[in-house]
This record gives C-alpha cells, structure tokens and sequence, in this order.
C-alpha cells in the first residue's frame, strides 16, 4: 500500500522550499552593471586635437621638442586607429606638460613632472550649460640622473598615452557590452 501525503502538507513543504530558494537567489533581472565615470567619459573617442605642449627649454637639447612630440605621437595615434584634427569645437583636445627642477643637495639629479591632460565639453544640467573640462589626466613623477632625465620622461609620455588608449578600449568595449566590469582592472 502505498502512503499520500494530504495535500496541505504538500503545499506547504513547496512553499517552504520555494521561499527559502528564493532568499538565497540572485535577482531574475540583475541590475545594470557600471564602471567609473572617469572612464566612462573615454567612450567611443576616436578624433582629438592636439593642444599645448609644455616642455622644459632645456629638453630641446636632448631631442624633446613639441615637433618631435606632436609628429611622434600623430603617428601613434594613427597605429592605435585614432585620428588627430586640427581643434574643433566639441573635439576633446590633449594636451601635456612637462616640468624639471634641480636641488643643490642632490647634485647630479632632476625630478621631473610629466602630465598628460584631455578636455572635453561636457553638460552640467544644474547650471543648464556645456563647458570644457579636464576628464582624463596621467601623472608621472622621477628622480633621474641628469644625463638620462629626457630619455625617461620621453619615455613616461609614450606609457602614458598606451595606458590612455587602453582606457579608450576598455570603455568602449565596456559601452558596446563586450566586455564586464567584473573583468576591467583598476589602477
């Protein structure tokens, strides 16, 4: 003989089981995934112009001029499937300055600043009005010996602008929805 289990046993034991499931479940409609707005702004940039170029008066002798720079870089962008114009409005312009300094306790030595900047316009719906705003800036900071300083800072440029365009990528991919924001690491 086989044993029935009454009904209302049954559908408590369900409803049981249903909620205690429930509890523990993610949501059936997950909610819509982010990344940080600083890198949010870079989406789907693909034209900028090239704004001013700050460098130190004695880099000139090593090679660092704003022509070296601006050809070096023009070419750069262009491998990277970026495109430089001449400054448009609504065109995030980039722009870079450099600065050295010496101390008399540290004879033989330059700190340096490097800065790598992009403006945008951008709208601020509180004051119901578009400006230009600094959305995206890299900083490099040494301590060099005098004689390598320019090759050094020359070199934190090119790193700064190849982390830049991995920023572009990965807000774009981010926006296209090919890739999570589980997967994109922070600096």
């Amino acid at each position: 003989m086989v044993k029935t289990w009454p009904m209302s046993i049954l559908i408590c034991l369900a409803a049981v089981l249903a909620l205690s499931g429930a509890a523990r479940a993610e949501p059936i409609i997950p909610k819509k995934a982010k990344i940080e707005a600083r890198l949010r702004v870079l989406a789907d940039l693909r034209r900028f112009s090239l704004g001013e170029i700050e460098l130190p008066s004695e880099g000139t002798a090593h090679g660092l001029t704003s022509k070296a720079v601006r050809v070096r870089w023009t070419a750069l962008f262009r491998r990277n499937g970026f495109e430089i114009v001449k400054p448009t409005e609504g065109v995030p312009e980039l722009s870079v300055f450099m600065r050295t300094t010496t101390e008399k306790s540290l004879p033989g030595a330059v700190a340096f600043c490097s800065a790598l900047r992009v403006t945008q316009v951008v709208r601020v719906e509180r004051l119901n009005e578009s400006m230009a705003l600094l959305t995206y800036s890299d900083l490099a900071l040494g301590l060099e010996p005098v004689d390598k300083v320019y090759d050094v800072m020359d070199g934190a440029l090119d790193q700064m602008l190849n982390h830049f365009f991995h920023q572009v990528r990965i807000a774009t991919e981010f926006r296209r929805g090919t890739i999570r924001p589980d997967t994109v690491e922070s600096d």
